[in-house]
């Protein structure tokens, strides 16, 4: 053994449910105070959908605050400001850091292949 500790690095939510469904107690989710990345998971309706007012209906339901419990049930941060969750649901975030910095999706993706060229790098 040299010192190594294994690693994840994944979204939040996928970490919270290792520990939490997959009984992998000793797992941490560990949010870094230096510099953590918030995306905030999207919607969109598709144009020309057979069902576009169905889209609707189920967008105006995902923003409202029984949509974001359920949303936490399943272990995915509220995007709700002034939104308070049960404190059962509540324990499982860890605070965000000070310097969260949220991803811009748009910038992300034009520099997609600066990104992918790099990575294998890291």
């Amino acid at each position: 053994m040299r010192g190594e500790i294994p690693v994840w690095i994944t979204f939040e939510a996928d970490g919270l449910r290792v520990k939490h469904l997959d009984g992998m107690d000793e797992a941490e989710v560990i949010l870094p105070a230096d510099g953590t990345a918030a995306a905030a998971y999207t919607l969109s309706l598709v144009k020309g959908a057979r069902n576009a007012a169905g889209g609707k209906l189920w967008m105006n339901f995902a923003l409202t605050e029984t949509a974001q419990r359920l949303f936490a049930e399943g272990f995915v941060r509220p995007i709700l400001p002034n939104f308070s969750l049960p404190p059962e649901l509540a324990a499982r975030f860890t605070p965000l850091p000070p310097r969260t910095d949220l991803v811009d999706s748009l910038r992300a993706t034009l520099r997609k292949a600066d990104i992918d060229r790099a990575w294998p790098k890291m």
